[in-house]
């Protein structure tokens, strides 16, 4: 059986909805524009590369610690820093000068030194009356702690005292890829299995903070769909979201996709 062939272009510009945020919005078809839909192809995308390196959806980026002065637990702080692009230099010492500023009565110094071999921080405490921070967990944390992906504390909190290599290395690559998001679409592809929404698409993210990506599929069947059973299209809400299933940021910029359907 021979199919009709459709170039469908989905533009955020011609989204229904104008308020919504072109991170998620819905766009409609006239009335049995699509039926019998066979299969479904992504060949174009156009994506904004407008989420800072350091994010939390939010205001503000945070950091959540213990201290304990003289081997005592003292207090639980919670620091914050603005979401921005932050480099490794400029993220150390955002945090230093936060965290000192709360150690300064106890005559306590926290350094944190980069080594760039392994990609990793390093705290010290110097001085004082401070035997050790706890840097927290997401887990264990009651605020998001967000910034513990950047600076690489992981899932376990970590001891600090002297010479505390991070356990993981530090994270600032910022977007690297974006996840197509069409639930009426993409019906067989699991992204996250404790969310399990389906994308139909894995875009890289080559451009730098600020420029679009334009992304072009090298083959029509690199993303590409098959339905078993007949489907009609009267309209997609398109979703992008990041690698946690979160939706990214896209500020309101433009973002478009073309398909190839096969009808």
């Amino acid at each position: 059986m021979e199919h009709r062939i459709k170039y469908l272009r989905i533009d955020s510009d011609k989204r229904d909805a104008q308020e919504n945020n072109t991170n998620s919005f819905t766009v409609s078809f006239a009335h049995n524009e699509l039926q019998n839909v066979k299969r479904i192809s992504l060949l174009q995308a156009s994506v904004p590369n407008l989420q800072y390196n350091t994010h939390n959806f939010g205001d503000f980026i945070t950091l959540e610690f213990q201290v304990y002065d003289s081997g005592v637990l003292d207090n639980t702080y919670v620091i914050q820093l603005d979401e921005k692009n932050y480099d490794i230099e400029t993220l150390k010492t955002a945090i230093e000068t936060k965290i000192n500023n709360i150690l300064s009565s106890s005559g306590t110094t926290l350094t944190i030194t980069i080594d760039e071999g392994y990609s990793k921080y390093t705290f010290s405490l110097t001085g004082g009356t401070v035997t050790k921070i706890v840097l927290l967990s997401q887990d264990n944390a009651v605020s998001d702690s967000s910034l513990n992906k950047n600076i690489g504390v992981g899932s376990s909190n970590v001891e600090v005292v002297t010479n505390t290599q991070m356990p993981y290395t530090f994270d600032l690559l910022g977007l690297t890829e974006v996840f197509l998001h069409i639930k009426k679409i993409a019906n067989s592809i699991s992204l996250d299995k404790k969310r399990q929404f389906s994308s139909i698409a894995r875009i890289p993210i080559v451009s730098s903070f600020g420029a679009i990506t334009n992304f072009s599929s090298p083959t029509e069947n690199m993303f590409s769909l098959y339905y078993p059973e007949l489907n009609n299209l009267q309209s997609v809400t398109v979703r992008l979201r990041d690698k946690d299933g979160n939706l990214i940021q896209t500020q309101n910029s433009r973002v478009f996709f073309l398909f190839k359907i096969w009808y």
